[in-house]
């Protein structure tokens, strides 16, 4: 008698945990379920509230910051203007974007995600970085295509793409920058990339052009030049041919040919 008792109270105590666990999962669900409701409403209030700003220009990006940080969820936020940034926008609200990215830290916070420990972080921030277009990302991605222990084929990749995605003229003079340093992985792409700003680039070049204490500068200047074939470089290439080392010469040759 004492052992079915036990057996029963076993039984009994079963029951509950599978039901207290059953309940557990339940209410778990629930819960899930009522939080990605939520999301999602906040998400489409953010959403509209966005783009009654965009339809009128983005007259009071202020006051629209503002708005946002009081009613919504920082993650909400993100999400929706990562959403939002992704179409096609003319400059005027790419830059208001940017604003608000600014606003919230977002911008600082993928950068510092160009550091974390997981290449896939690296490699979504950097391209998260490139779609935003701002310029204060530039000498931080450059330093991801330079480290040498860095993925090649992903991490490297997708800060090349977002240097290509970052059209404003305040990226010419770090992109420049880094050409002082030997580099023949990352100086390739950002060589690329000069020779698509064009014209826009042209005076800082002549300017690198000169700079006698980089001889990796002085080459890629040179033959950036070329590809850009601008006659305002003509006399500084010129100059070159008499420059002190070979491979200079050779460049500006080259360029001008």
């Amino acid at each position: 008698l004492m052992t079915y008792a036990v057996l029963e109270w076993i039984l009994i105590g079963l029951l509950i945990v599978t039901g207290g666990l059953a309940a557990g999962v339940i209410i778990r669900e629930v819960w899930r379920r009522l939080l990605q409701k939520r999301l999602r409403s906040q998400s489409s209030a953010c959403r509209e509230v966005i783009n009654q700003h965009q339809i009128e220009h983005f007259r009071e990006v202020n006051k629209l910051m503002f708005q946002l940080r009081d009613n919504f969820d920082n993650d909400v936020v993100e999400g929706v203007l990562r959403e939002f940034v992704k179409q096609e926008l003319d400059e005027n609200t790419r830059g208001h974007v940017r604003e608000i990215y600014r606003f919230f830290e977002f911008t600082d916070s993928y950068i510092r995600s160009l550091l974390s420990t997981r290449w896939r972080d690296r490699a979504e921030a950097a391209y998260t970085l490139g779609i935003i277009g701002d310029s204060k990302a530039v000498p931080h991605l450059i330093s991801r295509m330079q480290d040498p222990d860095e993925d090649d084929q992903n991490v490297k990749m997708a800060c090349a793409q977002a240097l290509g995605m970052i059209r404003d003229d305040k990226a010419i003079p770090y992109l420049i920058e880094s050409l002082e340093d030997v580099n023949q992985w990352s100086s390739v792409k950002v060589a690329e990339l000069l020779v698509r700003f064009g014209e826009s680039a042209v005076p800082a070049l002549l300017k690198a052009l000169q700079n006698d204490t980089s001889l990796n500068q002085r080459i890629w200047s040179a033959q950036i030049l070329g590809a850009i074939g601008s006659s305002a470089s003509t006399p500084l290439l010129i100059q070159r041919l008499r420059d002190r080392d070979a491979h200079v010469r050779i460049a500006a040759v080259e360029a001008l040919g």
